[in-house]
């Protein structure tokens, strides 16, 4: 409830303050007496945008104090207003707007002839049909827990079958994806010791320079004028050994060199 209302250098008004009962309170008075001045104080005090054209003397801070009773507890709103700025306080402490516009959620809403607060946000909306709902249905609020709980059960369920449904399709991919390898490996017809034999081409194929430079050295020692017989056959066969390390397939011919 609002309790009390402090509002100075505002406007129009020097200095004024109103004390409310509990009930209901009303303002009263012809157009143009001041009413929407107070209600426009209000709503800046709870975070509306103002700015200093408010500064009925503009060498002085305006203040707007709300003074509510909650319960048993006092909370004090106010906002000082400056040529420069505007500083919210909580109970007397410095606070952001975001704070003051929670606590304006929770204390107060302001209806003109055009405009309403808190039932213009959508997140009010079932809040305020439950609360109409259980002022005329007694067995209203154990219906809706009875529903909240099914609900939430329906969500796990559903979250549940949607992680078997998930994992039922990741399976059958899985099942693709193998039945597609199998297939290839049946179409290359993969023969017996085929991995070794490839094994054994990659390697010559990774030696080629290698080959070819020993190949060269021994086809020089043997046409070469610089060096007798003997050392150009024990060259070649130097050759050969080191070439059939490459390449298996010259085993044979090392071992016919070396018998001949």
């Amino acid at each position: 409830m609002l309790k009390e209302i402090f509002i100075k250098n505002f406007i129009l008004i020097d200095e004024l303050k109103l004390e409310f009962n509990g009930g209901f309170n009303a303002f009263l008075g012809e157009t143009g007496a001041g009413k929407s001045i107070i209600f426009k104080g209000i709503d800046i005090a709870l975070g509306a945008k103002t700015n200093k054209d408010v500064l009925k003397n503009p060498e002085k801070n305006a203040l707007i104090e709300l003074t509510f009773q909650n319960d048993d507890e006092e909370i004090v709103i106010s906002r000082e207003i400056s040529k420069t700025g505007t500083k919210p306080r909580l109970n007397g402490a410095m606070v952001t707007l975001d704070v003051i516009n929670q606590m304006r959620e929770k204390l107060v809403d302001i209806h003109s002839q055009h405009q309403t607060y808190t039932y213009l946000q959508p997140k009010y909306h079932i809040e305020l049909l439950d609360s109409y709902i259980e002022s005329v249905d007694k067995d209203f609020r154990a219906a809706l827990d009875s529903y909240k709980n099914d609900y939430l059960e329906y969500k796990e369920i559903s979250k549940k079958l949607e992680l078997l449904e998930t994992n039922e399709k990741e399976n059958k991919e899985k099942i693709e994806f193998l039945k597609f390898q199998t297939s290839e490996i049946e179409q290359a017809e993969i023969k017996e010791n085929e991995e070794e034999e490839l094994n054994s081409e990659l390697d010559v194929l990774s030696n080629l320079e290698n080959l070819k430079e020993l190949t060269y050295s021994a086809y020089y020692a043997l046409n070469s004028d610089d060096s007798s017989i003997i050392d150009a056959l024990s060259k070649i066969k130097y050759n050969i050994e080191k070439a059939s390390d490459y390449d298996n397939s010259l085993k044979e011919t090392e071992t016919s060199f070396i018998d001949a």
